[in-house]
């Protein structure tokens, strides 16, 4: 295998640049998602007492029915709420899908830019035997 000469020529070249901007995409992609949090909150109303404002916070993997509302509803409206009440849904799988797709891709990205600054005089190289002389 032939020794790398590195050259930073590839990244004023679409080759290059489009590989620079898809590592930088793909990061953007996965520390969004990694880094997400929010939450559901609602006013409950009791007859004869104060508005309560009772939220449910989820995050990054988004197991939505392990979130319960804050303070516990079962507490509220002189106990007539039976039990606690969860989000519904679980979206952990296709959010990890992503993830993963956006570190592919980044590492992807490293890849062949790296081949692509270390090895370009092999990757433009002309493949096959080397032309008789006398012919071109």
């Amino acid at each position: 295998m032939a020794a790398p000469r590195v050259s930073l020529e590839p990244l004023r070249e679409p080759l290059g640049l489009v590989r620079a901007l898809q590592a930088f995409f793909s990061v953007f992609a996965f520390s969004t998602l990694g880094g997400f949090s929010g939450s559901v909150s609602f006013l409950v109303s009791c007859p004869g007492q104060s508005n309560v404002s009772v939220s449910a916070p989820f995050a990054y993997p988004f197991r939505l029915h392990l979130s319960t509302f804050q303070p516990s509803l079962p507490q509220l409206c002189n106990h007539t709420w039976p039990r606690d009440v969860h989000l519904v849904g679980d979206f952990s799988a296709p959010s990890r899908f992503f993830v993963l797709v956006a570190v592919g891709g980044f590492l992807l990205a490293l890849g062949a830019l790296g081949g692509y600054l270390g090895y370009l005089h092999l990757y433009r190289a002309p493949w096959g035997p080397p032309a008789p002389p006398g012919e071109i």
